[in-house]
C-alpha cells in the first residue's frame, strides 16, 4: 500500500507540475506590445506560435506516456473546475449574463472558455481559452432546422427538455450541460462554423453520436474515435470547417485559441459575441479586444 500510494502521489505531482507551469506561461507583454497591438488586422489575425515553448518536454513526454493509465486516479482534484458542478467564475450565477450569451447562439456555435478564476491543476491547455464547448440548442431550436426527429437526437430529447442544451468533453467523457454549469466561468467567446443544409445535420448527428465519448486525456486529435479532447469533439463535429491543427510534443492537436483566430479571419467560422464577467456584473466585448488579449499571451508573429 506504502509503494502504491507513493507512486500515486508522485504521479499527481507530476500532473500538477505540468498545470503549474501552464497556469505560469503568459509570456511577458512588452514595451512595444501597444504599438504592435494596433497594427492588428482580423483579416490576418494568428496565434499560437510555438505551442511548446511553455512546457518543458521531459515533463510533457512523461505526462503523456502516463495520461491514460493516470488520469482517472487524479481526475477529481484536476478536473473538478472543468468538469463538476463547483466551478467559479465572474459569471457564475449570472443568469441575466447567462441569457445574454444564449440569445445570440444557434446549434453547433462553439463556445470558448476562458477562467482565471480556478486553481492551476485545471489550467493544463495554453491560451487565452482553455476550453471549447459546443452548443447543441433547445427543442424550438433543433426543430426549426428539422433535427429534432434525427435518430441520433431522439435519446435526448428529455435532457434538452431539462435545459442540457450544451455538450463538453471532459472528465469522464462527453456530457450534456445546462448553461447555468457551462457558463460558470470568466469570459465566453461564441463563434459560429458556416455550414449548408445538409453539413448542419450531419454535424448535428455527429454531436450527438458521440455523447458518452470517454475523454481523451492527451488533449490530442484520436484518428479512431475511441477518446476526444474538448477540441477534439468541436473538430470531429465540425470535420467540414477543418479546423485549424497543429503538431505539439509528437501529438496533433487542435487549441482553443486557434478555433477563436479562425473564427476572427472570417475562415469557415464567424465571431458570434464575447460576453466577460467583471466584479459588478459583465460586458460585451469587441473582437478586437480579443484579439488584443490572444496576442498577449502569444505574442506576434515574426
Amino acid at each position: 500500500m506504502s509503494a502504491l500510494f507513493q507512486r500515486l502521489s508522485s504521479i499527481v505531482a507530476l500532473f500538477v507540475a505540468v498545470a503549474f507551469v501552464a497556469s505560469c506561461s503568459n509570456p511577458d507583454v512588452g514595451p512595444d506590445f501597444a504599438e504592435k497591438a494596433r497594427d492588428l488586422e482580423a483579416e490576418t489575425f494568428d496565434c499560437c506560435f510555438d505551442p511548446e515553448k511553455f512546457y518543458p518536454a521531459p515533463l510533457i513526454s512523461v505526462a503523456i506516456v502516463l495520461a491514460e493509465e493516470v488520469a482517472p486516479l487524479v481526475a477529481g482534484p484536476v478536473y473538478e473546475a472543468y468538469g463538476g458542478e463547483k466551478r467559479e467564475g465572474l459569471l457564475s450565477g449570472n443568469t441575466e449574463a447567462h441569457e445574454l450569451i444564449l440569445s445570440h447562439l444557434k446549434p453547433l456555435d462553439v463556445l470558448l472558455r476562458s477562467n482565471s478564476s480556478i486553481g492551476p491543476t485545471a489550467r493544463t491547455t495554453p491560451g487565452r481559452f482553455g476550453h471549447a464547448l459546443l452548443y447543441l440548442g433547445t427543442e424550438a431550436e433543433l426543430r426549426a432546422v428539422g433535427a429534432w426527429e434525427l435518430p441520433e437526437v431522439r435519446p435526448y430529447h428529455d435532457d434538452i427538455r431539462a435545459g442540457r442544451i450544451i455538450a463538453e468533453a471532459t472528465y469522464p467523457g462527453v456530457r450534456m450541460r445546462t448553461p447555468g454549469v457551462a457558463f460558470s466561468t470568466d469570459r465566453v467567446f461564441a463563434v459560429r462554423p458556416t455550414l449548408s443544409h445538409t453539413q448542419r445535420h450531419q454535424s448535428i448527428r455527429r454531436a450527438f453520436g458521440l455523447i458518452g465519448t470517454p475523454f481523451d486525456y492527451t488533449m490530442a486529435i484520436n484518428p479512431d474515435l475511441s477518446r476526444v479532447s474538448c477540441t477534439g469533439y468541436i473538430d470531429r463535429v465540425l470535420t467540414d470547417v477543418r479546423l485549424t491543427r497543429r503538431e505539439a510534443y509528437g501529438l496533433t492537436v487542435v487549441l482553443p485559441d486557434d478555433i477563436a483566430a479562425q473564427a476572427i479571419r472570417g475562415d469557415r467560422l464567424d465571431v458570434v459575441s464575447y460576453v466577460v464577467g467583471t466584479e459588478d456584473g459583465h460586458i460585451r466585448r469587441s473582437t478586437l479586444a480579443a484579439m488584443v488579449e490572444i496576442a498577449s499571451f502569444w505574442g506576434f508573429a515574426e
